[in-house]
């Protein structure tokens, strides 16, 4: 989905019965015999002000993904932990795709507390309780961000790594 996106960006392409249009080309057959024998999914008269690419792409999201539970996809996001040797910000970004499925209220809040509990610096975590209420996400990455650097620069300096 992202993809065709990206392309109906890239190539310019207007107008919610072209955008549909180059989605059933570029699908192919496979996409088509969905598109036409999903209810609702392929409207030929669309009502006044109808958009029908934003009504085929709603009803194959309804058809092509999985249904979430928020309880079970926070159980997995609670269960994340920085892996050995794993970069900061790889395991950021592993935090923010599980946090999306979990519909936080405030998901900055949710991704401090697991870096927190799960990050495998413990001078990240200290740094992190310095700050108290002052800690943001973005103060939290430049600080991981630091000491990853710092901890490689002394790598070259022979000395082992404590971080």
């Amino acid at each position: 989905k992202r993809v065709f996106n990206i392309y109906i960006d890239a190539t310019e392409i207007k107008g919610a019965e072209k955008k549909r249009a180059t989605l059933l080309l570029l699908g192919g057959p496979d996409l088509q015999e969905i598109i036409y024998n999903l209810p609702g999914a392929y409207v030929v008269t669309p009502a006044e002000g109808e958009d029908v690419f934003k009504t085929s792409i709603e009803k194959l999201d309804g058809y092509f993904l999985p249904k979430e539970n928020k309880i079970y996809e926070r159980h997995l996001f609670r269960q994340i932990k920085q892996e050995e040797g794993e970069k900061f910000e790889k395991f950021v970004i592993r935090l923010r795709n599980q946090a999306s499925k979990c519909k936080f209220t405030n998901t900055d809040e949710f991704l401090i507390d697991q870096i927190v509990e799960k990050c495998s610096s413990s001078e990240l975590r200290k740094k992190i309780l310095t700050l108290g209420n002052d800690v943001t996400l973005d103060k939290i990455i430049n600080e991981a961000n630091t000491l990853e650097a710092v901890e490689h620069q002394l790598e070259g300096y022979g000395f082992n790594k404590n971080v």
